[in-house]
């Protein structure tokens, strides 16, 4: 397994070209919006993060999902689900994400008109931590639903991928900023993944990977705010499988390569919690 990768020089540009964030097309049934409530804070449907169907009662997301983090940032980096000076994040003196009561809506609208499954319980990794140093930052986890969906499971990748491995990346990232209104619909971003010396954050650590930002003709774009916790997926000849979740972007949404978590080193302790 690959370790921490160096810092990379912010002169290097890594980025590639291609089509600009779309509403996302294909077999959608199986992506999530987690949302929650707080009622001691008079909050209902507050979208939270992105998320995945990988067996009939459990979503996988990113583990910072389930807690509130700083204000600038939920990360070493710029998480995906903050950005600075973001009028649209609730003003809520003393919001306490043990109040959260986490809801899933799946499918290509967030919509509070579709049904929410209620979440039952919350797993982040046990080993969980944005300040382990040259260790994994593990930000992963599953939300258990209070019964099963019909939604069809996506299997998930137990290989690493190799550099230029096309991606996509599904979620409801704003964009062409970070303040930008959030997706009505689901989104996609097709990008490629690079090899750890070609990231350009230095805490890309074992597990993870990177892809590349993507010069559109909108402009430079990448994970977004909305995006975290949402599934990278790989179209397999025989059929999609979900890479990796995401961890960690950039402020600007583009500027530079977004970080992931990756299954390939987490798949044991996945199925662990899903099989009990």
């Amino acid at each position: 397994m690959a370790g921490c990768a160096p810092t990379t020089s912010d002169a290097v540009d890594v980025s590639i070209a291609g089509p600009a964030r779309h509403d996302a097309t294909g077999y959608l049934a199986a992506f999530a919006s987690l949302q929650y409530d707080s009622p001691p804070d008079h909050l209902v449907n507050q979208m939270r993060c992105a998320g995945v169907v990988v067996a009939p009662r459990w979503v996988l997301t990113a583990a910072h999902c389930f807690e509130l983090g700083p204000d600038s940032t939920a990360g070493p980096d710029a998480s995906p689900d903050r950005c600075p000076n973001d009028p649209s994040r609730p003003a809520v003196l003393g919001l306490q994400s043990r109040n959260w009561q986490f809801k899933v809506r799946l499918g290509a609208s967030h919509n509070s008109a579709i049904p929410s499954v209620r979440v039952v319980k919350v797993v982040p990794h046990p080993d969980w931590n944005w300040a382990r140093e040259k260790k994994p930052v593990s930000d992963i986890g599953l939300a258990q639903l209070a019964e099963p969906v019909t939604a069809k499971p996506l299997p998930i990748a137990e290989y690493e991928l190799p550099p230029g491995t096309p991606t996509t990346l599904y979620g409801w990232g704003r964009q062409p900023v970070c303040t930008s209104p959030p997706a009505e619909k689901l989104q996609q971003l097709d990008s490629v993944t690079l090899s750890h010396d070609r990231c350009s954050s230095a805490t890309v650590m074992t597990f993870d990977f990177c892809t590349a930002p993507v010069r559109t003709p909108l402009g430079r774009q990448g994970m977004c705010k909305g995006d975290s916790g949402g599934a990278v997926v790989v179209h397999q000849p025989f059929g999609d499988v979900v890479a990796g979740i995401a961890s960690r972007g950039s402020r600007e949404c583009g500027d530079r390569a977004d970080t992931f978590t990756g299954t390939a080193g987490f798949a044991p302790w996945i199925k662990s919690v899903i099989e009990g």
